[in-house]
């Protein structure tokens, strides 16, 4: 937690805006019109003073943003959940802000709680939500985040979005570069952050199809959830199933097809996802794109192509 200088004016919206809060600007600052009562807390605009058993909606003079029950809140969290962490993914369903961007101060104790603070910080009370905006970032600092999102290092790419960083900054993106080397962790943390999941390199490869290219199926599935364009395709029209099938990646393949993609869309010079498994003998691909009886019509043309003879049960040998 960290304590924060007393403002100059009676008013709590403007004391509050005018705090410089950790890892923000005062310009990029914002004081949400709205609270948060843990009764406990309530996150709200010019909040009453709080009773000891906490308040109630109406003595708020502004709209309240969402009351909780602190004991019933931390009810619902595993032991290794860091309670204001929680509290402000909680909230993001409220602000629409991830917990990057939000700032929680305890009136009438002037302290700002952080991601790291133990469930003995968070007690019945008034919590007023600041939302800053993205700080002004450096060369320097851009080229940290993707270096952090390269090598995995998801201690470091919690510190830089808490600054809090644009975590699109970058060509490519750290996204991109996550999604590439398989971190999860890492994707996870940009994602919430409210990265763009369809930005794409210069190629046209969104993260999605990167995941798919490479076989990280843990990562494909996380962008899959954050709803990623299943059927984005690159610039040359191939889509991440079709490359999932071109690199005989079958269990990706299998999690695009679960996830509806469409396996008749086809690369910019007509061939689909079917035709370049088959060309490039990953015929354990095949089958999940067509019908059985399809997928032994393919084999058999595959095997006659290269030279050699199968026994395909219901084939005309």
């Amino acid at each position: 937690m960290s304590k924060v200088p007393h403002g100059t004016t009676s008013s709590s919206h403007r004391k509050i805006a005018s705090y410089i809060p950790v890892g923000g600007d005062y310009q990029d600052s914002t004081a949400v019109g709205h609270g948060t009562h843990i009764a406990g807390i309530m996150v709200g605009k010019n909040p009453a003073a709080s009773s000891d058993h906490g308040i109630a909606p109406e003595a708020l003079s502004g709209e309240v943003l969402v009351t909780l029950e602190l004991q019933s809140f931390l009810d619902t969290l595993t032991a290794e959940s860091s309670p204001v962490r929680a509290l402000k993914q909680h909230l993001h369903g409220f602000c629409g802000q991830p917990r990057f961007r939000q700032r929680l101060l305890v009136l009438g104790e002037d302290i700002l709680l952080s991601d790291t603070d133990d469930e003995h910080i968070l007690k019945p009370g008034d919590v007023q939500l600041v939302v800053v905006n993205f700080r002004s970032t450096s060369a320097p600092q851009v080229e940290e985040l993707r270096g952090a999102a390269e090598s995995g290092q998801t201690s470091v790419v919690e510190t830089i979005l808490q600054r809090p960083q644009d975590p699109d900054l970058g060509d490519p993106a750290p996204l991109l570069i996550a999604s590439g080397r398989g971190h999860l962790e890492v994707a996870r943390l940009l994602l919430e952050a409210k990265a763009d999941k369809e930005k794409v390199n210069d190629t046209g490869a969104s993260a999605l199809l990167i995941a798919a290219y490479l076989g990280h199926i843990e990562v494909a599935r996380l962008l899959l959830d954050a709803k990623a364009d299943k059927d984005k395709a690159k610039y040359s029209g191939a889509t991440p199933l079709y490359i999932a099938a071109q690199n005989g990646h079958l269990e990706v393949a299998r999690l695009l097809l679960d996830a509806k993609a469409d396996k008749e869309k086809a690369m910019n010079d007509g061939a689909t996802p079917l035709y370049i498994a088959a060309h490039q003998g990953h015929l354990e691909v095949v089958p999940p794109l067509c019908s059985l009886q399809r997928a032994l019509t393919v084999v058999r043309q595959f095997a006659r192509a290269v030279g050699c003879c199968l026994p395909l049960a219901g084939g005309d040998g």
